[in-house]
């Protein structure tokens, strides 16, 4: 059984810690976002942020090569803005953090592939109580002083997807869990 309150105090603690030292790391960046990028199926989580300037690079060269689906730069920039992926930094965790997540990493893992079918595709599935905890943290991350040390766009945002689900789906369950925190 998970408590997912103690991942949630964990996974918060191991995110500051991380922002602090990405702060050190990148003093000379300002990023437009921040991310946890999550596959819930096996419980796994990567720290990724993105600049506007590597967005502006990146979307000239998808534009470039495939103006046929992109049609202009700015599409080619509305479509890669929060496709993780293709970001500067897309997994800035730590080896602090690797080191204590893995362990819990583990449990999501075993606890994910151990659930009864029928919960799968529900609201009590571990992935989703995972994604949902995961955006508990980046609502409590948000509201604290530490997100701060991170240079930052006028339209900052902070964001938490899994890798196979639509951006939709995952804005969604962050306002759920907004709303519901406060």
């Amino acid at each position: 059984m998970i408590n997912w309150n103690q991942i949630e105090e964990i996974l918060y603690r191991i995110t500051s810690e991380n922002i602090k030292e990405i702060a050190q790391e990148h003093s000379d960046e300002t990023f437009y976002c921040f991310a946890l990028s999550i596959n819930a199926d096996y419980g796994e989580i990567m720290i990724s942020l993105n600049t506007n300037e590597f967005l502006e690079e990146t979307a000239k060269d998808y534009f470039t090569r495939r103006p046929e689906r992109y049609k202009s730069l700015e599409k080619a920039k509305e479509k890669l803005k929060l496709s993780i992926g293709d970001w500067k930094y897309t997994d800035e965790n730590s080896e602090d953090f690797q080191d204590t997540w893995g362990k819990y990493q583990e449990l999501i893992s075993d606890e994910a592939l151990d659930q009864d079918e029928e919960l799968e595709e529900t609201d009590q599935s571990i992935e989703e109580q995972f994604l949902r905890t995961a955006c508990r943290v980046i609502h409590r991350i948000n509201n604290e002083e530490v997100i701060k040390l991170l240079n930052q766009t006028e339209d900052f945002e902070v964001y938490v997807c899994d890798h196979d689900e639509t951006d939709e789906k995952s804005w969604q369950r962050l306002k759920e869990t907004k709303l519901q925190n406060n």
